[in-house]
């Protein structure tokens, strides 16, 4: 590796929770960070948009806080944020099924809390708390050359090429990107190649969910008795919902796993049909009347996006192991970060993610502080 100017004391791969964590940590602590996006955006699986019009945002990817975690909690209150709880214990058939009302009452994590300025707030103040931090959208990062104590990154946009270096980098890239083989769009290569961190992918799987947010004139569904939340296991989409206690006219529609990578596989727009049907069937208004009714859709594919391929990890049996293989530190120079890493149980959370960006951050910052205890002596 030919030796350059080093700007950055650590970079970061991924503009998502747990990246946006990381460098707030270290730019607070006085370490030159620069973040490496690849989208023109910021958030990475946190998708929020904010149509004209609309009287709440729309939430393509993370949507719900579940329970009280500390890290959230504290962007809230140091932002003024809004935590809306989404109460459907009263709704069926979850109440009549899964004892919901007791579990609220006992257990944080079945209390869910929709944010009402949209969850890309959060993002939005992990970034500007980052005093300092340097961020480059727009920058796909295509190849890592390091060696103990430097690394130079190769990215790329339309306009041109870019090499970053610096003496740590921090991954965060979603557990799809690790699983896709190299060379493929949004994949990155690394020399010399990290066959571990492969190994250790492969033994962990990504989940996919088909999710649709309709638009409709008038949230009509509230005519019907406890319509806010609405499963249907049997049917294309498993489950339907509202933004109770809130008003407005935005109804969601989520399914998981085979049956959402089957939805998809025939194109959009006959998935947004197959939605529209199973709404019909569900709340007995007719597809006709729906679509008259309907102002607009609005969709991500998370499985075809090259920079997530999917949406959330998961452990399968025997899979803890791998799970902190994955998370490893490689001679402090490779960090890894983001929820796929978090071996505690919150992997596939934004709290797990913002978790593991503080987790790296403070393993960095331990090892700068022995080093100056060190150059002192």
């Amino acid at each position: 590796m030919k030796s350059g100017l080093i700007v950055d004391d650590v970079l970061i791969i991924g503009a998502g929770a747990a990246g946006l964590a990381a460098a707030r940590a270290l730019s607070l602590a006085g370490v030159a960070v620069r973040i490496l996006e690849a989208r023109e955006r910021i958030g990475g699986r946190v998708l929020t948009l904010h149509p004209s019009g609309a009287s709440l945002p729309v939430e393509l990817g993370v949507e719900f806080m579940h329970g009280r975690p500390r890290e959230l909690l504290e962007v809230f209150s140091a932002d003024g944020l809004h935590a809306i709880e989404s109460d459907f214990t009263n709704d069926r058939p979850f109440s009549e099924f899964s004892g919901s009302e007791t579990a609220a009452r006992t257990i944080p994590a079945c209390r869910s809390f929709r944010v009402r300025e949209g969850f890309d707030s959060v993002c939005e103040y992990l970034l500007r708390s980052a005093a300092g931090a340097r961020l480059n959208l727009k920058s796909i990062v295509t190849e890592v050359r390091w060696r103990p104590g430097r690394v130079a990154v190769l990215t790329r946009n339309a306009a041109s090429e870019r090499v970053f270096r610096a003496r740590r980098l921090i991954v965060t890239l979603p557990l799809g990107v690790f699983k896709a083989p190299i060379g493929t769009e949004g994949t990155v290569r690394f020399l010399p190649p990290l066959p571990e961190k492969q190994m250790a992918a492969s033994a962990l799987e990504m989940g996919n969910i088909f999710k649709i947010v309709f638009k409709f004139r008038e949230p009509f569904w509230r005519a019907q008795p406890r319509f806010m939340f609405e499963q249907a296991s049997s049917r294309a989409i498993q489950l339907w919902y509202d933004t109770f206690p809130l008003n407005s006219g935005l109804l969601t529609g989520l399914t998981a796993g085979p049956r959402a990578t089957a939805l998809l596989s025939n194109g959009r727009e006959h998935a947004v049909e197959q939605a529209l049907s199973c709404l019909a069937g569900v709340t007995g208004v007719g597809v006709d009347l729906l679509a008259e009714w309907l102002d607009c859709w609005y969709f991500h594919d998370w499985q075809s996006d090259p920079f997530s391929r999917g949406a959330f990890s998961y452990v399968v049996a025997g899979g803890l192991a791998e799970q902190k293989k994955l998370a490893a530190t490689l001679a402090d120079t490779l960090y890894f970060a983001g929820e796929a890493t978090h071996c505690e149980g919150l992997n596939g959370t934004v709290e797990g993610a913002i978790q593991t960006g503080q987790r790296a951050a403070q393993a960095i910052l331990e090892k700068l502080q022995l080093g100056a205890r060190r150059s002192a002596a």
